[in-house]
């Protein structure tokens, strides 16, 4: 990895790090940090000299954003949550935002699972940014891990 690629990387887990740490505190992700995460992406991607990836990434957010806004609507998912997994697409490609959105539902089912059994029922709400988190520095710290699985599975 290079300096700029470790500095992305630093920079993207202390912003993740914020929002998962300030929705378990306040139970909300402050538009402000989904914001910054966003630009920070934008700002990476034009120091990397691969600003033609933008209009994919933007198509990748605005995407995650229309199939998880039924999620929202049915009170399954916060517009936070949304928002962050949006400002995600600036850091990874379009495979690797849906393996990063599927990988946090699978980890969200560690803490529902640990409500359910200390019961605190069904409608316990789940911090989802912790999940978000945790499967964004897996994607990340994985090169290609998107296009790996999804060529594994055929090219679904």
């Amino acid at each position: 990895m290079d300096y700029l690629g470790a500095a992305e990387t630093s920079i993207l887990f202390l912003l993740l790090t914020n929002c998962a740490y300030t929705d378990l505190r306040k139970g909300k992700i402050p538009n402000a940090a989904s914001l910054s995460l966003f630009v920070t992406g934008v700002l990476f991607l034009a120091a990397r000299g691969r600003l033609e990836q933008l209009p994919g990434r933007l198509l990748a957010a605005a995407a995650a954003v229309l199939l998880l806004f039924p999620l929202w609507e049915l009170r399954g998912l916060g517009a936070g949550d949304i928002k962050l997994l949006a400002a995600l697409a600036m850091f990874m490609t379009p495979a690797d935002l849906v393996l990063c959105i599927a990988t946090a539902f699978v980890l969200s089912l560690v803490p529902a699972a640990g409500q359910l059994l200390t019961g605190h029922g069904i409608r316990a709400r789940v911090h989802f940014a912790v999940p978000i988190a945790v499967a964004a520095m897996i994607v990340v710290l994985v090169p290609d891990l998107g296009e790996r699985v999804w060529s594994s599975l055929g090219g679904v």
